[in-house]
């Protein structure tokens, strides 16, 4: 059964009001009331949709990381034959969306959503390595999305670029195995 139209009209205001406040404040500092107040809907409403603050923090990272790994599902399926190519696509998405990122990781203080998204990446990797040797593949696997989460991390962190995207995107492309 779909979900009614004024619940997802709710959903999405607190989810946005969530955004918007990323923007003003620290993650970690964000309240209830400071979501309900940019969002324009009640306490009552907030609690019909989430336990707390914590999930609602939660179901933004999880839907982020979601919509990061789909916007580089390209990427990620192309990543072993055509890796430069495929890691500056990566660098560049990270790039437009460091404002949410660096939100997400409290500007670097946090590194739950890096390691989350490593995870998460390491598993999408995985699904694209075919190889009977297992170990290897989530070697393989791992040390991909080290390097990228981490040269991610570099980008979306650094207020200032030391190298640009396609520099970085050759450098990393040296580590990944071709087929």
């Amino acid at each position: 059964m779909a979900e009614r139209r004024d619940v997802i009209k709710n959903k999405r205001a607190i989810l946005q009001g969530y955004i918007d406040m990323t923007s003003e404040k620290n993650i970690e500092k964000i309240t209830v009331s400071d979501v309900i107040q940019k969002a324009n809907v009640s306490r009552a409403t907030f609690y019909a949709h989430y336990k707390d603050i914590h999930a609602l923090k939660e179901q933004f990272e999880n839907d982020f990381m979601l919509m990061m790994l789909q916007l580089n599902d390209d990427s990620i399926q192309k990543l072993i034959k055509e890796p430069e190519q495929s890691v500056f696509n990566f660098f560049c998405t990270f790039d437009k969306n460091k404002k949410l990122i660096r939100s997400l990781s409290g500007n670097g203080s946090s590194e739950s959503f890096f390691l989350l998204f490593k995870n998460a990446l390491k598993d999408k990797i995985m699904q694209t390595i075919h190889s009977s040797d297992t170990k290897r593949a989530e070697v393989v696997a791992f040390t991909i999305a080290s390097l990228l989460t981490d040269n991610c991390k570099e980008v979306v962190l650094l207020q200032r670029k030391k190298i640009s995207n396609e520099q970085r995107a050759l450098i990393v492309s040296k580590f990944i195995p071709r087929k």
